[in-house]
């Protein structure tokens, strides 16, 4: 069974980037990673 992960980011305070290598460290590849941004971000 596939996993997934997905990570909300509402403020700009969180850290995207830890939030992505704790789930690399748990297994969870690139692709398998969902990012969810609120509106006033930019995400690149």
């Amino acid at each position: 069974m596939t996993k997934y992960a997905y990570i909300r980011v509402s403020s700009k305070d969180q850290n995207i980037a830890r939030q992505v290598e704790a789930m690399l460290a748990c297994g969870i590849t690139e692709k398998q990673v969902i990012l969810s941004f609120k509106q006033h971000l930019i995400c690149k």
